[in-house]
């Protein structure tokens, strides 16, 4: 291989100083997965929007069986409303009382127990106010988000969702990448379809990228092309390289930044200066437990649950030390740039 050194942020500054975030739209909330809504989600309204029943029983009004017991039973004129659990309750009601509690004795129902109001109910807003904060800006949405999204009845999010085309060919490593980029708010783009960003495998010709691994990894940018990141083929610099240069870039176009998780070594590494080095961590109680910095094994990377890069002027750092590092799905909480 041949050229000179180039660190990553050298690499970066030309497509960072021309890229802008995509434009806004509105998807749809089953698609939304990973997305960040690029506003506040409020409720619509409140909800349940009645009360309602969560077991079968009768529909009452609390304060109508005050003090009723099997010695002072309460009694009513006529049958309280039968409900099964998802009902919404009669109006004027605010509790279940369980069939057993109450006796039909033909001129009049006999009520042996009293219920405080919200037995066996969901109340009118208890799940959610009305013009409440759902979802903030800049959280990704994860399947929960989504699920109480539609029982809120919002159909659709308005979000940044940049447009990638992948690496030609079928390989593992392209179905990670596929999955890493969807899991931060990316859609895949066909292959005819204009693109925001564009992955590609490197030829190992030009400037020398200052990463271990992933020093064939580069950024190529032309008129009328979208910012291309050529990316290693071996696995462990496809991963290096897209931690270094392509999140970077899908940072930019969805105007978000993935929250970077600082915790204590539980033992030092050892980093070669003047290139950026990738590390593999595991969470433990402790902190992180480095598994593998520079040399990336499929072991290491099986057990890790983090990845962090080293920067260039650092030779390492020691046991205690905080390290800031990335969880290697790809799928952390983020924040709005802006």
């Amino acid at each position: 291989m041949t050229g000179r050194l180039v660190s990553i942020p050298e690499m970066l500054a030309p497509a960072l100083a021309t890229m802008t975030p995509v434009a806004p739209m509105r998807i749809a909330v089953h698609d939304a997965l990973g997305v960040a809504p690029v506003a506040d989600i409020l409720t619509p309204r409140a909800l349940p929007a009645g009360n309602i029943a969560l077991r079968g029983g009768h529909a009452v009004a609390a304060l109508d069986l005050v003090g009723a017991s099997p010695h002072s039973p309460v009694m009513l004129s006529k049958m309280p409303a039968r409900v099964s659990a998802g009902d919404t309750l009669p109006e004027g009601s605010d509790a279940v009382l369980p069939p057993e509690g109450l006796v039909d004795e033909g001129v009049f129902v006999e009520v042996s127990r009293a219920v405080a109001p919200g037995d066996g109910v969901r109340l009118t807003g208890q799940d959610l106010a009305a013009d409440a904060l759902l979802i903030p800006a800049g959280m990704p949405l994860v399947a929960r988000h989504l699920l109480v999204l539609a029982l809120a009845g919002i159909e659709t999010v308005e979000t940044r969702v940049p447009l990638v085309h992948l690496p030609v060919g079928a390989k593992p490593e392209t179905a990670w990448l596929a999955t890493s980029c969807r899991a931060l708010g990316c859609r895949i783009a066909a292959p005819d379809e204009k693109a925001d960003l564009a992955l590609g495998w490197s030829d190992a010709q030009g400037p020398v990228l200052a990463l271990n691994p992933g020093d064939s990894g580069q950024l190529r940018l032309a008129a009328g092309a979208p910012p291309t990141i050529l990316l290693p083929r071996r696995f462990d610099g496809t991963i290096a390289a897209f931690v270094a240069l392509a999140l970077p870039l899908i940072e930019r176009l969805g105007d978000r930044r993935a929250t970077i998780e600082s915790r204590p070594l539980t033992r030092k590494i050892a980093s070669n200066v003047g290139i950026a080095e990738i590390v593999l961590l595991r969470s433990v109680p402790e902190g992180y437990r480095p598994l593998a910095i520079g040399e990336i094994t499929l072991a290491a990377l099986a057990a890790a649950d983090h990845i962090a890069l080293v920067p260039p002027e650092s030779e390492g750092a020691a046991a205690g030390s905080v390290l800031a590092a990335w969880p290697l799905e790809l799928s952390p909480p983020c924040q709005a740039l802006s």
